[in-house]
């Protein structure tokens, strides 16, 4: 089909996303932000649980002389302070992109500068925080989804088969979503106009979701990519024009 990159040419770019920030020391400000804003938000909860958490566990249990119930105070002030890095953990997966995302909107201003695209207009800080927030609305469906299926794959034996495809699926196109949102923003596409993009070129959409989607299975994974991932979906979109502008301009084929 005339210009159309496919499934397994958009795949390649989260991979040259990762290459064009790591050749580009003008990206590495930007694409180290989602870490420590997540490093923060762990540092401060676990700030908490040490000073404030763990001994409101001690008083609430009281003092006691036998070593039993010293022993149980400790370990009740372990798991207090285990359960505080869980939640830490989850609060900085979940908070760290959109409150990076006006670094990682700057990201996509250096990619498309690398790439030999004309900048674009700058957008204010509470745009950005604010499309950010709507696209992990849209994208929290795609966790709702995903949990929905591995709670039924847990019920039913044997649906592992079924089930494992359509999750990848699943997760590919809510990740494709979450960071082809950044520079479709950036281009001041709408809502409407996004989703329609999208539509228009599932294979790219799929290919370069599933790319990330099985890594992303891995943990932290997700957070450490995520630059790259923005980065690849900045060069997706350059290519995706490339490419359907060499088919619009190529001449017609005689019947």
């Amino acid at each position: 089909m005339a210009g159309r990159l496919g499934f397994f040419g958009a795949a390649r770019h989260p991979w040259r996303g990762l290459w064009l920030i790591m050749r580009t020391p003008a990206a590495w400000p930007f694409a180290i932000v989602p870490i420590a804003v997540a490093t923060l938000l762990i540092s401060l909860i676990a700030a908490v649980a040490i000073t404030w958490l763990v001994p409101s566990v001690g008083e609430l249990v009281g003092p006691s002389h036998a070593w039993y119930a010293t022993a149980g105070r400790v370990a009740l002030q372990v798991l207090a302070a285990l359960l505080a890095l869980v939640v830490g953990l989850l609060l900085a997966s979940v908070l760290s992109q959109p409150l990076s995302a006006p670094a990682l909107e700057r990201l996509v201003r250096v990619a498309e500068r690398e790439l030999g695209l004309p900048a674009r207009p700058e957008t204010p800080l509470l745009t950005d925080l604010w499309r950010s927030l709507r696209s992990a609305a849209i994208g929290s469906v795609g966790v709702a989804l995903v949990l929905a299926l591995t709670i039924v794959e847990l019920l039913i034996p044997g649906s592992s088969i079924v089930i494992l495809p359509v999750k990848i699926m699943v997760s590919a196109v809510f990740v494709s979503w979450d960071l082809l949102d950044y520079p479709l923003s950036v281009r001041d596409l709408g809502l409407v106009d996004r989703l329609g993009w999208m539509r228009r070129h599932v294979p790219e959409v799929l290919g370069f979701g599933v790319s990330l989607a099985v890594v992303f299975l891995l943990p932290c994974m997700q957070l450490l990519l995520l630059p790259a991932g923005v980065v690849g979906a900045t060069s997706l979109l350059h290519a995706v024009d490339l490419v359907e502008r060499e088919g619009a301009d190529a001449p017609e084929e005689p019947a």
